[in-house]
């Protein structure tokens, strides 16, 4: 169910989907894991933005919207206590009847992320670890933008420092390490959003 009216005054009718999803795993040795998988997903009676209207929230409900692609990801134990973890997906979100990418749905996505663990002895450990995430470009349509305006592509780096003592973890992260400066949404309303700004947090955690 959705809650709210069209731009007509009539409420919105219950949103439906269906998902078919496939995906393989492969392991070519102990140190190594591949996935790989596909999906199509149709969706049916989605609310976008009526631009028949002057109300930029005006909303009419179209007939379907398919979204289909590909992620992969692969991860690999290296010697010296190093492991990488990659990841990548293409995503083709399309209304129906239109050949333009969805509103604000990048098409790719990727991040590589990389940690070490140190044997400090005693039952004391230490792991490092760091990585990027790249969003790819988006666009959003309107009356005063009918090409489009874009979101540029973005990346970040975060990293990880963890210390383990016995049943103790002391962990601190980093999201935006480097503070950068970016958009993580331009609306073709007018309107754009800046991204998260860089974000340090720790956390103590007890096992037992």
């Amino acid at each position: 169910p959705i809650a709210g009216t069209d731009s007509q005054g009539n409420p919105f009718i219950p949103k439906g989907g269906r998902q078919f999803e496939a995906g393989v795993k492969i392991h070519p040795t102990d140190a190594v894991l591949v996935t790989i998988t596909g999906y199509h997903i149709k969706e049916s009676n989605r609310p976008v933005s009526d631009d028949s209207t002057g109300d930029p929230f005006d909303q009419i409900q179209i007939g379907s919207m398919t979204s289909k692609g590909i992620e992969l990801e692969g991860s690999v134990s290296l010697p010296e206590n190093f492991s990488l973890i990659a990841n990548y997906s293409y995503n083709q979100a399309r209304e129906q009847g239109s050949s333009r990418q969805l509103e604000n749905v990048p098409k790719t996505n990727a991040s590589l992320w990389a940690t070490k663990n140190f044997d400090l002895g005693s039952e004391r450990s230490l792991m490092l670890g760091g990585g990027v995430r790249h969003v790819g470009k988006n666009r959003s349509f309107g009356a005063a933008f009918p090409n489009g305006i874009t979101t540029p592509a973005f990346t970040l780096v975060d990293a990880l420092f963890e210390l383990s003592i016995r049943d103790w973890t002391f962990a601190i992260n980093a999201t935006n390490l480097f503070d950068k400066r970016y958009y993580s949404a331009c609306l073709a309303r007018g309107d754009c959003f800046m991204g998260s700004e860089r974000n340090i947090f720790g956390t103590v955690s007890y096992r037992f």
